[in-house]
C-alpha cells in the first residue's frame, strides 16, 4: 500500500467510523459540554489552544473523536464560513461533499472556498499522530486495531514504536497482537545489533506475510559485482 492508498484508507475508516458511531448512538443525550468546548477552541483558539483542545478531546472518551482527529491531521477538518459550523469535508474536485462533525448530518456539497481549513502546526501534527495512534489502538473493534498497526508499521518512527511496544502485551486479540509483533520484528531487522538483527530474521522465518516476504527477499539480492546488498546475509 503506497503513501496514497493509507491516506485514501484512513479518510474512509474515519468517515466510516464517524457514521457508524452515530447511527449506533442515535437518540441519546446531547454532546457533553466540555467536548463542545473542545470542538469549538479548535475553530477559534490561538494555535496553543488549538493544541491543548487536542488534547483534551483526547482524554474524552467519545465515539467521534477518532473521526474528528483524523480528518484535522488529514486537513479535512473545516468550519463553514456562512455559520461557523465545524465539517468534515472530501475533495469531489468541484468543491467538498460536507459531513457536520458534531452530529454526522450530512450538509451537501459546497463550493471550496465555502469553507475555511483549521490549520495546524508540525509540532501540533506530531502531538496529533500519537493521539490518533493510541485512540486506534485502544479502539473497541479488533479489526480497526488491525488495521492501525499495518499502517503504522509502514511510517514507523521511534514514536510509532513505543506505542506498539506499549500496547503488545495489553492486546487481546490474537491477530493484532502477532501483527505488532511482526511490525516490531521487522523494525529490528535495521538495528546496528547484529545479534538483534539475526534474532529478527528467524523469527520472522516463520511469517509468510507479504511484508515479511518482501524484506526477506530483499536480503538476498545483490549489486553488480555479486556482493550482498544486505550485511547479514551471507
Amino acid at each position: 500500500m503506497n503513501i496514497h492508498s493509507l491516506l485514501r484508507f484512513h479518510h474512509l475508516l474515519a468517515l466510516l467510523m464517524l457514521v457508524f458511531s452515530l447511527a449506533a448512538h442515535g437518540g441519546q443525550d446531547p454532546a457533553p459540554q466540555p467536548w463542545l468546548d473542545a470542538l469549538n477552541t479548535l475553530k477559534q483558539g490561538s494555535m496553543p489552544k488549538r493544541e491543548q483542545a487536542i488534547i483534551k478531546l483526547a482524554g474524552i472518551k467519545d465515539a467521534h473523536n477518532l473521526a474528528i482527529l483524523q480528518a484535522l491531521l488529514d486537513g479535512r477538518l473545516f468550519t463553514v464560513k456562512s455559520d461557523a459550523r465545524l465539517v468534515i469535508g472530501t475533495d469531489n474536485h468541484q468543491g467538498f461533499d460536507l459531513i457536520d462533525a458534531v452530529n454526522g448530518e450530512s450538509l451537501g456539497a459546497v463550493d471550496h472556498d465555502a469553507v475555511t481549513k483549521i490549520n495546524l502546526t508540525n509540532k501540533m501534527r506530531g502531538t496529533l499522530r500519537k493521539i490518533i495512534g493510541q485512540l486506534e489502538l485502544s479502539a473497541d473493534d479488533p479489526t480497526v486495531r488491525l488495521a492501525a498497526v499495518k499502517a503504522m508499521a509502514r511510517e514507523a518512527d521511534e514514536k510509532v514504536l513505543e506505542l506498539l511496544r506499549e500496547r503488545v502485551d495489553k492486546e487481546q486479540d490474537e491477530d493484532v497482537r502477532l501483527a505488532i509483533n511482526v511490525a516490531l520484528l521487522l523494525q529490528d531487522m535495521d538495528s546496528d545489533d547484529k545479534a538483534l538483527r539475526i534474532k529478527a530474521i528467524e523469527a520472522l522465518k516463520a511469517h509468510n506475510s507479504h511484508d515479511v516476504v518482501n524484506r526477506l527477499n530483499a536480503m538476498v539480492e545483490k549489486d553488480e559485482n555479486g556482493a550482498y546488498l544486505e550485511p547479514d546475509s551471507e
